[in-house]
């Protein structure tokens, strides 16, 4: 999935994994995803996610990995955010889960942030 600019999925609600996206998703300027939810894992986000411009991931809920679940590749441009999303039990911004092929790929640029995440920012899984 490709959002472009000024782009929004929000308030969307999975029984199991991606309440926002089930997929990987690149996302650039003001591209949100927002007040999602899904009843296991990847509130916002179950798949590979890159981040550029202002994106944000916001306000989404699972038990695991609330704003993005991801298991391949978190990459955060500048300005990219992460924030105010909740887990009821690990990864309130980002679970990265190991043990898939190689463990995920990480790039978070220096003005990105992961913050105000409940109850944690990031979560990574140890083999």
């Amino acid at each position: 999935v490709v959002m472009f600019d000024h782009s929004s999925i929000v308030r969307n609600i999975s029984s199991t994994r991606g309440g926002g996206i089930f997929g990987d998703v690149r996302m650039h300027g003001h591209a949100r995803i927002k007040g999602n939810r899904a009843a296991k894992k990847g509130g916002g986000i179950y798949g590979s996610v890159r981040m550029h411009g202002q994106a944000r991931i916001e306000g989404n809920r699972a038990v695991k990995g609330a704003g993005a679940y991801t298991f391949r590749t978190l990459h955060m441009g500048q300005s990219a955010r992460i924030v105010r999303n909740s887990a009821s039990e690990k990864g309130g911004g980002v679970y990265l889960e190991a043990g898939y092929q190689n463990d995920p790929h990480i790039i978070i640029k220096s003005k990105a942030a992961i913050a105000l995440n409940r109850p944690d920012n990031i979560f990574r899984e140890s083999d």
